[in-house]
Order: C-alpha cells, then structure tokens, then sequence
C-alpha cells in the first residue's frame, strides 16, 4: 500500500521559499549591511569571493532563515552589490557554492565542515 503525504505547500510555494530571495536597492542595503560580529566571522574568510558569498548568503538567511544553495546566475546581482559596495575590491569572477548531495528540502545542512561558509553564517544566529 502506497503511503499518503499531507502536502502543505504548493509546488510554486515550495520553489519560492528554497529559491533565493528577490532583492530590491533598499534590501541589499539592508540585508546586507554588517554588525561587529558579522564583520569579524566576514574577517575570518581568506578569499575574497568566499567573502563575498559569505556575506550574500548571510542576507539570504537574514531575510528568510531557511539554508539555500543557490546558482550564480541566481544571486549574480547580489552577488555584484556585495562585491563592489559592501566589501569593494578587485572584481570577481562568477562561481558556486558546489554542495554535492545536498538536499535543502529534505532538510539537510551541509555542516560536516565546520568552517563551511552556510554553517558559520547559521552559527552566527545561535
């Protein structure tokens, strides 16, 4: 006998909480602004890209506390505003974040590594 599933969200819903967050001028300079520890985790990062990608998922997570891995092409703006106005710098060039086997909605976090960038930003809210 198959098993029944209570489906609470819609597929849309669903997309929409795990996709990256659509962000206005307004919002990036909100979410993305720093405060002391912020900075200091922001400080801890070596590359400048991972700081970049640290601080932009950071905002993600400010904005809705829910783990995403998301595509450059996704956060590429974002991704631009972080890297030219909230830590200015050399230009980058565009990556992702590579979690293999990871599955947002079933929950799992990639946080093997504890100097992961999506687990220092998620210990930061501890």
């Amino acid at each position: 006998m198959a098993e029944k599933r209570i489906q609470i969200l819609s597929d849309a819903e669903v997309n929409e909480l795990f996709s990256a967050p659509s962000f206005n001028e307004h919002d990036r300079r909100y979410f993305f602004s720093l405060n002391d520890a912020e900075l200091q985790a922001v400080r801890s990062v070596r590359d400048r890209r991972n700081k970049c990608m640290f601080v932009v998922m950071l905002g993600y997570f400010k904005s809705r506390p829910i783990a995403i891995i998301p595509k450059y092409n996704q956060i590429k703006t974002d991704f631009r505003y972080v890297a030219s106005d909230v830590l200015p710098g050399l230009g980058i060039k565009p990556f992702n974040l590579g979690f293999r086997g990871f599955s947002v909605q079933k929950g799992q976090l990639p946080c093997n590594r504890p100097s992961s960038l999506v687990c220092r930003a998620l210990l930061l809210f501890q």
